[in-house]
């Protein structure tokens, strides 16, 4: 896990609607519900789960800021948790680490790149690689321990509810899409798409039954090799979006102080909130 709250918490759904300018600074809104009754800690109280969660998400150092932050915990099941943040670069914001999932940045993580022809690309980059050439004996002992590992982690995943995770992310530039990969038009011009639990354990399943090819994949990206192809059959390709006379939709460092310089008094009235 990722996270030194994922054992606290389950699954969750989120939903992140990004606004970036050029730059790459941008701003997230989000909204996150969160599981609050673990199978692995089950007598933990909501509150104190929720308060370690929010802690968490405080303390992440891709953010600079929040505002505009509330909580609510649910029938002490379920919070959720609203708010905006703002990074001066969103390719390093992983919201799957929030949930204690598996985190994309492993796999290289989200580029904003701006190409020969003056483009902007927005991709998942892959992780390089060490050229080191592995032997036949080498590829199968990763493979066996890649697949003793997936039968091992099924049923905790289970029992958490793996199942459940959704992360819908919407990505707002100014400019002109010219083309998206996976990604879908929304009605206000925004593109998104849809990450989703079941579609990553499928993936992991499919990988990982298939040995000459998995062993193929371990062969060409060494011994974390099958993160990125799971990913992109999670996703059902390689999203991207390529961005044309893309301009500055907002003043990053003047709405990112302004919400710092009342960070404080918000965190301290959410916590207060969760004592209702």
């Amino acid at each position: 896990m990722t996270c030194c709250f994922a054992v606290l918490v389950g699954c969750f759904q989120s939903k992140q609607v990004f606004t970036v300018n050029p730059d790459g600074s941008g701003k997230v809104v989000i909204e996150n519900t969160y599981s609050l009754k673990s199978p692995m800690n089950p007598d933990i109280p909501a509150k104190e789960a929720a308060l370690a969660t929010i802690d968490d998400i405080f303390s992440k150092s891709e953010f600079e800021s929040w505002k505009d932050v509330t909580c609510e915990i649910i029938n002490d099941e379920k919070l959720i948790f609203k708010g905006t943040a703002y990074c001066p670069d969103i390719t390093k914001v992983d919201f799957m680490s929030l949930g204690g999932g598996e985190s994309e940045q492993d796999d290289g993580g989200l580029t904003l790149e701006k190409q020969a022809d003056g483009t902007l690309k927005l991709y998942n980059k892959s992780k390089k690689v060490e050229d080191k050439k592995l032997t036949d004996k080498e590829v199968d002992d990763i493979y066996k321990k890649k697949l003793k590992q997936h039968n091992t982690m099924k049923p905790m995943m289970a029992m958490m509810a793996i199942d459940s995770l959704e992360i819908e992310k919407t990505y707002r530039f100014s400019g002109t899409i010219l083309k998206a990969t996976v990604y879908k038009k929304n009605s206000d011009g925004s593109y998104g798409l849809l990450l989703t639990g079941k579609s990553i354990t499928k993936a992991k399943d499919e990988l990982i039954s298939d040995e000459k090819a998995y062993k193929t994949i371990i062969k060409s990206d060494g011994p974390s090799g099958g993160k990125n192809v799971t990913m992109e059959k999670a996703y059902g390709g390689s999203p991207s979006l390529i961005i044309k006379n893309a301009e500055q939709i907002f003043d990053y460092k003047k709405e990112m102080e302004a919400a710092k310089a009342g960070m404080e008094a918000m965190k301290k009235k959410v916590i207060e909130s969760l004592g209702k």
